[in-house]
Order: C-alpha cells, then sequence, then structure tokens
C-alpha cells in the first residue's frame, strides 16, 4: 500500500509540473516551482522518517550546496513539515 501511494504522489508531481509548465508564464515562478516539486517527496520522506529535511542523513544540506533552495527556502519548508 505504502508503495502504491509513493508512486501516486510521484505521479501527481509530475502532473503538477506540467501543468504549471502550461498557466504560468513567469520563467522564475516556473523555476521556483519545478524546484518545489522535486524537493516534496524528499521532504515527505524526511517526515516518514521522522527527520527534518536538514538533517544531515537527508538531502535538505545537498539541495543547499547545489543552489536549488536557499536558507530561507529550506527554512521555510523546515517550519510547514513539522
Amino acid at each position: 500500500e505504502a508503495r502504491t501511494q509513493w508512486g501516486k504522489m510521484t505521479a501527481t508531481c509530475i502532473n503538477v509540473a506540467g501543468q504549471a509548465l502550461t498557466w504560468f508564464e513567469d520563467e522564475e515562478l516556473i523555476d521556483r516551482f519545478l524546484t518545489h516539486c522535486i524537493i516534496f517527496p524528499y521532504a515527505c520522506k524526511a517526515c516518514l522518517r521522522g527527520n527534518a529535511l536538514t538533517s544531515s542523513s537527508e538531502e535538505g544540506p545537498r539541495f543547499l550546496q547545489s543552489g536549488m533552495l536557499s536558507d530561507a527556502d529550506l527554512g521555510v519548508i523546515v517550519r510547514h513539515g513539522t
């Protein structure tokens, strides 16, 4: 059941990302939205493990290093995820 739900979540993220490309005109908004679509499953995984996305065992620090997320964005995600 968990794999089925995880697959549905992944498919929904892909679907909503495709819709964003159709509906949004601002390239910066599209990039930001797509980044959050990518990060959402990782944040869910961290939450299910009882961790924050900022934990060294999760992907948050790598998202910061790669520039996908700013400290402020990561802070908002972590704050709303608890």
